[in-house]
């Protein structure tokens, strides 16, 4: 996957912003995003699986020189291989779409994702095999007996306050 810029000029009344070019090489997919979108991934991915790191991006609405234009370039690239290595991000739809539609089909999506409900309960949260597993180490169920006990034997004022 690689990404290249392009400028969209602006309008009598509007501003130039840049749209990025991004090409899926093993599918031969081709589309042009604007930053504005890639946030917008990484915002609706963060709140659907918040147990996974997502690198930042900039959102930054200054004017934008080639230097800007290429540095955020390549932290766009970043976060876009960063998803595709991700075993549970590169199976959702959102991120296959985010990649392969058109830019009229991507708003599309978007309008309909943001009325989704945030997931309430574990159970709503994708997963790579389907299920969901809490696993505790001996630590922290060591640090979690110590904390019961230090509350429990606790001056319950202090607790109060807090």
């Amino acid at each position: 996957m690689c990404i290249r810029d392009r400028k969209k000029p602006g309008g009598f009344f509007s501003s130039g912003h840049v749209n990025y070019l991004l090409q899926t090489t093993p599918k031969g997919w081709t589309t042009k995003r604007k930053v504005a979108d890639f946030v917008w991934l990484r915002d609706f991915l963060k709140k659907q699986n918040p147990g996974i790191f997502l690198p930042p991006l900039l959102r930054s609405k200054d004017v934008w020189d080639n230097k800007k234009i290429v540095k955020t370039m390549k932290i766009l690239e970043r976060f876009a291989m960063h998803c595709l290595f991700s075993s549970v991000i590169r199976r959702t739809t959102v991120f296959a779409d985010f990649l392969s539609l058109s830019e009229e089909a991507w708003a599309a999506v978007i309008k309909v994702l943001d009325k989704l409900a945030e997931p309430k309960q574990i159970s709503d949260y994708p997963s790579v095999e389907g299920i969901h597993t809490l696993c505790i180490s001996r630590e922290q169920t060591a640090y979690i007996d110590a904390l019961k006990s230090f509350i429990n034997d606790g001056d319950r004022e202090y607790f109060m306050c807090i």
